[in-house]
């Protein structure tokens, strides 16, 4: 097993986790520590998971986009001061520029954006029945990967949100998003934070994992690392409003087969609810998000 991301061949061995999210199995995968460049990787039979095999019908990336257009005006507006979207006010998005979303599902973030801002956005998503959802609302969806994906345009901002851990080879995907992207052009990364007090207090209980979909998995300083190598600078951190203690906690009491009543599931959201504000401010919450410039 080679990291993808350093090409180091020594690795740690850190503890076995299960899909306690989704119960798409009861294999157990161990999660292993690059111990040249510090990712952490998810693996099965000692290599990379193939998480391709492991998506349930009801992923919540394949939800209808009926749904979506419903609440649409209730809940965007949110993400986008405090939540997923946060990044677009701090990018700048003028009407007309060009945005592409690699792994963008059913078009959710997509449809958004495009309203608000007046952009031009294409997705890429390698499911087939999100990307269906997505073209049903009349959004510009190439259903496949981004190697197979050709374009003659040049993008302001290329995005992944909550995307990144999904890839078999993350490196190579950020080197082409640096190709076409144009000259001072932006790239927008979003992921779980391996470095957040839940992932240390839950470990293998951490809903970020949620195995075995995930598998290459971040601390904010490795992936920094690789965007600078790969060539990209003015590097920003930002920590998520976001916590995933209620379902962490969840977790530990799932794996036993034991349901919480719903007096002590209300505490536990009520300190998820209280630790997603806290938790930025100290640099510790269970996700960031992480802008880069393309240098000219």
């Amino acid at each position: 097993m080679i990291c993808k991301i350093c090409s180091n061949k020594e690795f740690k061995n850190l503890f076995y986790i299960q899909d306690l999210k989704h119960n798409t199995t009861n294999n157990k995968f161990l999660v292993k520590k690059c111990q040249k460049c510090g990712v952490l990787i998810v693996t099965e039979n000692n290599v990379e998971v193939n998480g391709s095999l492991y998506y349930p019908d009801d992923y919540s990336a394949f939800d209808k986009i009926e749904n979506i257009r419903k609440n649409i005006d209730k809940i965007y507006p949110f993400q986008v001061v405090k939540g997923r979207l946060a990044w677009a006010k701090k990018v700048q998005i003028e009407r007309g520029a060009k945005l592409l979303d690699v792994g963008c599902g059913n078009g959710n973030n997509m449809l958004f954006l495009k309203n608000k801002y007046g952009c031009e956005i294409i997705g890429i998503e390698p499911s087939y029945k999100a990307a269906i959802e997505g073209k049903k609302a009349g959004l510009d969806i190439y259903n496949g990967m981004l190697d197979d994906f050709s374009t003659n345009n040049k993008f302001y901002v290329v995005y992944l949100l909550h995307v990144i851990e999904h890839l078999e080879n993350p490196r190579e995907t950020l080197k082409k998003i640096y190709e076409i992207l144009e000259n001072n052009g932006k790239i927008v990364i979003g992921t779980p934070n391996v470095n957040s007090l839940e992932r240390y207090l839950f470990r293998e209980y951490w809903d970020g994992w949620d195995t075995p979909r995930h598998i290459y998995m971040f601390r904010p300083k490795v992936l920094k690392s690789l965007l600078e190598e790969i060539g990209f600078n003015e590097i920003e951190i930002y920590y998520e409003i976001y916590s995933l203690f209620g379902r962490s906690f969840n977790n530990i009491f799932k794996k036993r087969g034991i349901k919480l009543n719903k007096y002590i599931n209300a505490i536990a959201f009520r300190i998820n609810f209280v630790l997603s504000y806290i938790l930025p401010f100290l640099k510790f919450s269970s996700a960031v998000q992480i802008i880069a410039q393309k240098k000219v």
